[in-house]
């Protein structure tokens, strides 16, 4: 399958946002949902435009089928929201997404860059096939949330 990755425009966060929710839709009970503690598109279009926030996406034609956020700081790149969406999944964009967020932070001066994930979504061997080391699990409520870290 084709795709492209590249920067978000600011008039795409609202699509962002939206692929974002739906590839995260994992409720644990009927009450909460892992989107709850998302940015509101306001506060993110702000946070993209400051520069405090950067976001790549992925396109099949022109259509945003994957998102992942990421922010530097202290020479560490911290990876966020993860995102494609279920229909374009095994299909290495989420694998490119991951590449291109390591390459950018590694030309903006980063050494390092972390992330988390549910442990309940079974990510764990995936990033490892990435070559992120797991260095804490830590219970979170209703789940467990698993700390990663990879040198660049």
């Amino acid at each position: 399958m084709d795709f492209k990755i590249r920067k978000v425009k600011l008039e795409e966060i609202d699509k962002v946002s939206a692929v974002t929710a739906e590839a995260y839709t994992h409720p644990y009970d009927i009450e909460e949902k892992v989107t709850s503690g998302f940015m509101k598109n306001p506060e993110l279009g702000k946070a993209v435009e400051s520069g405090k926030i950067n976001i790549l996406v992925a396109l099949v034609g022109n259509r945003i089928v994957g998102a992942v956020r990421y922010a530097i700081q202290d020479k560490v790149a911290h990876l966020s929201k993860l995102a494609v969406l279920k229909d374009y999944r095994n299909k290495g964009i989420a694998a490119e997404l991951v590449n291109k967020v390591e390459f950018e932070a590694k030309n903006l001066g980063a050494t390092k860059v972390t992330l988390d994930f549910m442990q309940e979504k079974n990510l764990q061997s995936y990033y490892e096939k990435l070559e992120y080391k797991i260095t804490e699990i830590k219970e979170h409520g209703k789940h467990h949330d698993v700390f990663a870290e990879k040198t660049l």
